[in-house]
């Protein structure tokens, strides 16, 4: 556990000592996004062993919910992102395995540092999974929410990367 990666995207946990963090990478800007929520998924919940629920089984009581949200700049993007995704999982009790960003893109209001009054990035998708069952699912790890500590987005060799903290 605490790393995924295919060719495209992927994440893996990183060390902090007091918080929980990732890093996480894709080829654009929606598999960065979804390879961070993943991520964070993967600190928070686990299929549990021995129930005969194993981690990839299929969902019992499947669930999917519509996920948007608006940021500044990218970071604060990415945060928005992760603490709606934190917020749906933690109130109403679901466990996301996989996410799916359908887009992203300046807010209406014109693209940012454009001088046409831009307001930031939105960002629209998907998290599907299942509700939580203690019968099937472990509670790894209870974040309280999404730091600004550390956060980053950007670009380097025509890779999106991202570090994200989490308070624990």
């Amino acid at each position: 556990m605490g790393r995924s990666t295919n060719k495209d995207s992927g994440f893996e946990r990183v060390p902090h000592t007091a918080d929980v963090g990732i890093r996480a990478w894709g080829k654009g800007l929606p598999a960065l996004f979804e390879a961070a929520a993943a991520g964070m998924a993967e600190i928070v919940f686990v299929r549990a062993a021995g129930t005969g629920a194993p981690a990839g089984s299929k969902p019992v009581r499947a669930v999917e919910e519509a996920i948007s949200a608006e940021g500044e700049d990218l970071p604060d993007l990415l945060h928005a992102w992760l603490t709606e995704i934190l917020f749906h999982a933690v109130s109403e009790a679901k466990v996301y395995d996989r996410f799916e960003v359908s887009r992203i893109s300046p807010s209406s209001s014109g693209a940012p540092g454009s001088g046409t009054g831009g307001d930031g990035w939105r960002i629209e998708g998907t998290a599907r999974g299942e509700a939580f069952d203690p019968a099937r699912h472990a509670l790894l790890t209870e974040l309280k929410a999404v730091t600004y500590h550390d956060l980053s987005v950007g670009e380097k060799n025509g890779r999106f990367e991202a570090t994200a903290l989490f308070d624990v």
